[in-house]
């Protein structure tokens, strides 16, 4: 259902609406039994030092002023309020005694706080946000793409197709930048004295080009849902603003104004027919997007007190409207305008609040006049408090300061004093482009200072509006000491906002008064996540204050106080050093037994946890005594992570690397070392490590032989002479049983039996190294063990049947046993991610070779295997009672002899270890009673399996003389599903190496 779309200035229409209650005030009422008013004049009804509207829309200012000229009630002969009848002193004062029917609830006289509205269009001044990166629909904040992906749940436009199901995205996306280009050069045209027809015809063409691109994204859509044509829909709207694109030279005389006015309604117009809500330019520039309203939403919706203009009950964006008390008045859009930035539901039809499963309990202290007196205020904040409201928004005040001494004294008076301080109040900074110079005495009831937060507006580009207040260098005294004003203040944006306006439609609006909702908002969303925190309205406004992003001057300034709101920091940790895990120590919690998430890493290994279900650490921040909880997804915290441990490698420079240093060496030629007619004792040296090597001992006459080594010498224990790279037993990077593979690095030993019948058994051991040093390929640099884990403890066993089963075809069956110690098929932890104890896994591999001629043959292998549970519940993380499987391949195609005699290419296909399922259990301290804050120790499951497979097909060769004297090696490789920190990718790789020794 469409909406109704009011894109005039918000000011303009509440002007209109004051003046509709400006006549005939107490005609009917008649209050005090007379029929003579009190104020001698139907049109005297407004009297003091401020008016709901002021400024150049006030309505009671220019030729027909009752306050001002010969005709001013209040001064002269005729004064109502000086000489012998004064009405309002002597024994014939209206207002006392028992005839007071109305010297508090419906004074006329009462007062001078306001709504914070004024006179403030949204599209004049310095309010350009259509060009350059600041363009609300392109360049850097780009409302439809990337990280500010601003639709879920059932309101998911970007689908393929029209605009509203696909297209939408992309013609926003491509429109932006058009926009700025047409802004710019317009803007440019206007700034010449004498603009060339040349200028017009092609201000004319950019105009055209915007129509045509928008007819053909829309033109259905617009027919569909108006009835009308495109270019009557497209018309009527340009000519509200005087643009006339059949005559060039009408254009020119186009203000920024009226541009700027043209430009946002040609948004919301097509927007309000998708029936979707519109993604605004504030959203990404205090990190908000709408996924923030479910992902902090736990059943504690908070409570929002409001107090400003009443709000119609025909306007339905908020879900969750209360009203609590008093007047019934309603001809201001005040009040409906600041509720929908807190709670608009995201239904789509226009605004998008920040909580809309907020309640928003709202009380309305003005009359028909449009002030209130402090009395009513702080009355309507009692009455807020006591229907449970912790933070309540504020936009009013007295003009011409940022913080007036009425308000200070509202704050603090006596009918406050039941609040017992546990209330956050957010107040507008006003509208008249003022810095605060006076002190305000902060007397010693009701609210504390800390409990305050004062918001100024910035411009889309981030500068400080130029009608909004600041705090200057005025303080707050408080008996002896004195804070400076601006430590209570920050500043939000405040111009040209997408608002309700109080009729079932949306407007813009410009004003503090609209940047402190988004403030409320915020504070919102974090007491319904942490509901503890709304009786703690000293750390919620820390945190508010904490995490605002620095503007102007570094640090706490006079212009920006804090700096600009930032959501998505207010609702994350403030410091991640400061973050703590707490685990169980198997008996009990021990809140002494934490560990700190900044010294926490994972190396996922094979894992794929960041595919894992729920796979998440649950850490805590103290502040002031308090204690906030973060669900922290694993990947956040994964090895290599850049600013946590470094910069995390992607996958072609690692492939590089492991390659690189696989092939430094070639396993060289078998040296004899001892020899006779019964048995031969040989070396050969291995490349990869330091000193790496191996000696085989070997008897045909007694049919046995024993291989013992120390580095990355796989290749050469089993029967089978198929998979000969160090990267074939990867786990990671290729097929070859893989147990072996994540034992790998340190020293080795098999010995075989030949068991006659072309049979032979085979048994061995690996380990990986206790202290594994290796040569860097390109600095020639020893690199130490992993300084981050340490070394991989983890020792392999495993027997081997093979047969011969013809001169050419070979097959084998191998059991293998892997135990790791804080580890699982290579994955490791440090702090609470350690996984403590040692973690047992078996498997079966299956080995064939056939050898198609002397020169070709073909090889694969295939493995099973299976981690064995962890026993009992174990602090941090464990192996889920399931336990966890896996699987892995690798085909092999190999021909020697190939350009040389020492020369060999090899094609492989493989699927490097791939868990297929089971789980994990991390068992942690953990928010058990959201409502009260309550511990407890609680046990995740984390799923494993179901990830995507990674597969990979690589083409190798290599050459090189007797003796090693020169080798050259070269590789490509394609890689499907790998994964790293930054997720899923497809990868080529491909390298070379040239080796010479003299």
């Amino acid at each position: 259902m469409l909406r109704n779309l009011l894109m005039s200035s918000a000011a303009v229409a509440l002007a209109t609406s004051a003046a509709a209650h400006g006549q005939s005030t107490f005609n009917d009422i008649e209050p005090f039994g007379f029929d003579i008013q009190p104020f001698g004049s139907d049109i005297a009804a407004f009297q003091g030092d401020i008016q709901a509207f002021q400024n150049d829309i006030a309505a009671f200012q220019g030729d027909i002023n009752a306050f001002q000229g010969d005709i001013n009630a209040f001064q002269g002969d005729i004064s109502a309020f000086g000489g012998d009848i004064m009405a309002f002193q002597g024994d014939i004062n209206a207002f006392s005694s028992d005839i007071l029917a109305f010297a508090t609830r419906f004074n006329p006289l009462h007062g001078d706080i306001t709504p914070f509205y004024g006179d403030i269009s949204p599209f004049w001044g310095n309010i350009e946000p259509f060009w350059g990166d600041i363009a609300p629909f392109g360049g850097d904040i780009s409302a439809f793409s990337g990280d500010m992906h601003p639709f879920w749940g059932d309101i998911q436009p970007f689908q393929n197709g029209d605009p509203v199901n696909g297209g939408l995205a992309n013609y926003w996306r491509d429109i932006g930048p058009m926009w700025g280009d047409i802004y710019s050069f317009w803007s440019d045209i206007n700034a010449f004295e004498t603009p060339s027809q040349n200028d017009a015809a092609e201000l004319q063409r950019q105009l055209h080009d915007l129509l045509n691109q928008s007819r053909a994204a829309w033109g259905s859509l617009v027919s569909e849902q108006t009835g009308q044509s495109f270019d009557q829909f497209a018309r009527g709207i340009m000519n509200d603003f005087g643009i006339n694109v059949d005559d060039p030279q009408s254009l020119i005389g186009v203000d920024g104004n009226a541009r700027s006015a043209f430009f946002m309604t040609w948004y919301d117009s097509l927007m309000g027919l998708t029936g979707m809500d519109h993604v605004d330019h504030w959203m990404p520039m205090i990190g908000w997007n709408p996924a923030m309203s479910q992902d902090h939403r736990f059943g504690q919706d908070a409570k929002v007190g409001l107090i400003d203009a009443a709000i119609n009950k025909s306007d339905y964006d908020i879900e969750y409207l209360q009203r609590v008390g008093g007047y019934a008045e309603n001809g201001s859009a005040h009040g409906a305008a600041v509720a929908s930035l807190i709670a608009a539901r995201h239904d789509g039809q226009g605004v998008m609040g920040m909580a809309p499963f907020a309640t928003v309990l709202a009380y309305n202290p003005f009359d028909y006049t449009g002030t209130a007196s402090t009395t009513d205020v702080a009355l309507g904040l009692e009455m807020l408090v006591a229907e449970g409201a912790n933070v309540v928004n504020m936009s009013l005040g007295v003009p011409g300061s940022t913080l007036h001494q009425d308000m200070a004294d509202i704050f603090t008076s006596d009918i406050l004093n039941s609040i017992d301080h546990k209330l956050t109040v957010v107040t507008a900074a006003g509208n008249e482009g003022v810095a605060q110079t006076g002190t305000i005495n902060w007397g010693s009831g009701g609210l504390d200072i800390e409990n305050l937060l004062i918001v100024g507006s910035v411009s889309p580009t981030g500068r400080i509006s130029s009608f909004s207040n600041t705090p200057g260098t005025a303080c707050i005294q408080e008996g002896n000491s004195c804070e400076a004003l601006m430590n209570r203040f920050l500043v939000a944006p405040g111009e040209a906002l997408l608002v309700s306006d109080n009729n079932g439609g949306v407007m813009r609006a410009s004003g503090t008064s609209f940047a402190a909702p988004l403030v409320t908002g915020t504070i919102s969303l974090m007491h319904d996540y942490w509901p503890w925190l709304q009786a703690d309205p000293e750390t919620t406004t820390e945190i508010i204050l904490t995490t605002a992003t620095d503007l102007g001057e570094e640090g706490v300034d006079e212009v920006y106080g804090h700096g600009m709101l930032n959501t998505e920091a207010a609702l994350s940790p403030l410091d991640f050093n400061n973050l703590f895990v707490l685990l169980d120590d198997g008996r009990r919690l021990r809140f002494s037994n934490s560990q700190r998430v900044a010294s926490m890493a994972i190396d996922p290994g094979t894992l794929d946890l960041w595919e894992a279900n729920e796979a998440a650490i649950y850490a805590f921040e103290f502040i002031n005594g308090n204690a906030r909880d973060f669900s922290i997804p694993l990947s956040t915290v994964l090895y290599g992570q850049e600013g946590l441990l470094g910069s995390y490698q992607r996958h072609v420079q690692r492939r590089f690397l492991d390659w690189s240093i696989a092939t430094q060496g070639f396993a060289g030629d078998e040296q004899m070392v001892a020899a006779n007619d019964f048995w031969n004792l040989s070396f050969t040296q291995l490349g990869g490590s330091l000193g790496a090597g191996m000696m085989t001992f070997n008897s045909e006459e007694h049919g046995f032989s024993i291989r013992s080594g120390w580095g990355e010498g796989l290749q050469h224990l089993s029967t089978v002479d198929s998979f000969r790279q160090r990267e074939d037993f990867d786990p990671q990077r290729g097929g070859a049983n893989p147990l072996i593979g994540l034992a790998q690095g340190g020293s080795f030993s098999a010995i075989a039996f030949d068991l006659g019948n072309a049979m032979s058994l085979n048994f061995g051991m690996t380990g990986t190294a206790m202290d594994h040093l290796e040569l860097n390929p390109f600095t020639g640099q020893v690199d130490q063990e992993n300084i981050v884990f340490g070394a991989r403890d983890a020792v392999a066993t495993f027997a081997e049947l093979s047969m011969a089963a013809t001169e050419r075809f070979t097959v084998s069956a191998a059991l293998s046993g892997l135990t790791e110690q804080n580890g699982l098929f290579g994955s490791q932890g440090v702090g609470a991610l350690a996984m403590d104890g040692e973690v047992r896994s078996g498997g079966l591999t299956l080995t064939a070779r056939y050898a198609l001629s002397d020169r070709i043959a073909f090889a694969g292998t295939a493995s099973g295997v299976r981690a064995e549970a962890s026993n009992g519940n174990v602090a941090g993380l464990a192996i889920g009672e399931d336990g966890v499987q896996a699987t892995s391949f690798q085909v092999n195609l190999e021909i020697d002899r190939v350009l040389s005699d020492r020369g060999r290419l090899t094609f492989s296909a493989m699927q490097p270890l791939h868990v297929e399922a089971g789980g994990l259990a991390f068992t942690s301290a953990q928010v058990t009673d959201r409502e009260t804050g309550a511990t407890g120790v609680v046990t995740d499951q984390w799923a494993l399996g179901g990830a995507p497979r990674h597969l990979a097909a690589e083409v190798d060769y290599s050459v090189s003389l007797p003796g090693d004297r020169f080798s050259l090696s070269v590789f490509s490789r394609y890689d499907i599903n790998d994964v790293d920190i930054q997720g899923r990718l497809n990868a080529a790789s491909a390298g070379g190496r040239l080796g010479l020794t003299f």
